[in-house]
């Protein structure tokens, strides 16, 4: 089926469509410009469907736009359905989804390996495709691509929000000393630069992972 399709039938709202949508274009645009072998397919559509499950933990007030034109009363519904259907941890109920669509193992491993917190393992081990897929979820923000540094500045305003000052404040510096190498080890088997990826660059690319099939 379509990707876009699949939205439709698990109700994603647009935003986190329009997040999946970019994460992946930003993944494939790496991907077609690798000078090593990657399995861009796999990495797209690990990209298309990494946060499927991700409502259950939205506070939906946050973005007021983003529950419109439905409504605020319409996506409290879907998320209550999610919850109940697929428990109320993101991360798990992601799973639980991309098992409902696809039995392609790798599809599954490289979705595992995405996540701020998964940084420092993606930049120990040899495996790129692991390493793009995390890299390209972090050039992407609610409103469109953005630098990694910029990324990181909005990570630590929500970071700050939700821990505090000084709450694991050395943790996640940790994170973001391993996110800037990884774009590091990424770019120099590339033949564009970090820079080259903006929302000017990725437009024709959305054209193109929209019509993926999984």
């Amino acid at each position: 089926m379509n990707i876009l399709g699949i939205y439709k039938n698990y109700q994603i709202m647009p935003i986190l469509q329009q997040h999946h949508l970019r994460t992946a274009s930003v993944a494939k645009l790496i991907s077609d410009n690798a000078t090593i072998d990657v399995n861009c397919e796999n990495i797209v559509k690990a990209c298309l469907l990494h946060d499927m499950g991700n409502i259950v933990k939205f506070d939906l007030t946050y973005i007021p736009d983003a529950v419109e034109p439905e409504g605020l009363k319409y996506w409290q519904n879907v998320k209550e359905e999610f919850i109940n259907k697929y428990g109320p941890d993101e991360h798990t109920a992601t799973k639980k989804i991309i098992r409902e669509i696809t039995n392609d193992n790798e599809i599954h491993k490289l979705v595992e390996s995405i996540g701020f917190s998964r940084s420092c393992n993606n930049l120990k081990i040899n495996d790129y495709a692991k390493k793009i897929c995390c890299y390209s979820d972090h050039r992407v923000t609610p409103f469109g691509i953005s630098s990694l540094e910029e990324r990181m500045q909005e990570g630590r305003k929500r970071f700050k929000r939700n821990k505090g000052d000084t709450c694991g404040k050395d943790h996640f510096e940790k994170y973001v000393d391993c996110m800037r190498e990884l774009e590091k080890q990424i770019f120099k088997k590339c033949k564009i630069k970090a820079e080259d990826i903006n929302d000017k660059t990725i437009k024709r690319v959305i054209v193109i992972v929209k019509e993926y099939d999984l």
